[in-house]
């Protein structure tokens, strides 16, 4: 497994009083690297807005994710730019994951358990990046493209 490229680590020992604010935004080279990661053009700026709030053994981190960039039109393959503000929510629990292997029926219940942390910090830079990717266009279309074109296959690599 790769490291993450955007790493902005909150201290749990940070929650005082049970809410904290952070702010988080990408450089350069962490935005090249995601870019990388999700396939993009190009990764022109990556900011979150964070609020963090401590309910018992559960720590809600919401806020908006900003970014633009330009995506890989799916017609024309040219670039399909973008610009975007995502809504971040998520939960965690410092409470140890329980699963008893021998179940053998899913509970359809555990979709919506917040998730294990595992340390005693939560990554807010990786938090933005997730937002980011589940925010991207699936099907981007360029401004020219035109709405029934069929998707574009890349022209083979030429060998010399």
């Amino acid at each position: 497994m790769t490291a993450p490229e955007f790493v902005r680590a909150f201290a749990l020992d940070d929650l005082r009083g049970g809410k904290a604010m952070r702010s988080v935004e990408a450089t350069a080279e962490e935005r090249a690297a995601l870019a990388r990661r999700f396939e993009l053009i190009a990764l022109d700026a990556l900011s979150a807005e964070l609020k963090i709030v401590e309910d018992g053994a559960e720590i809600r981190v919401s806020g908006v994710v900003r970014a633009s960039g330009a995506q890989r039109c799916v017609a024309t393959l040219d670039a399909a730019p973008f610009a975007l503000d995502a809504p971040l929510d998520e939960r965690f629990t410092t409470q140890p994951e329980t699963v008893d292997a021998q179940t053998e029926d899913f509970d359809l219940s555990a979709l919506d358990a917040p998730e294990p942390i595992d340390g005693d910090a939560i990554d807010l830079g990786e938090l933005a990046a997730q937002a980011l990717a589940l925010a991207l266009a699936p099907h981007p279309r360029a401004p020219h493209a035109p709405e029934d074109a069929s998707y574009a296959e890349p022209s083979p690599a030429v060998v010399s």
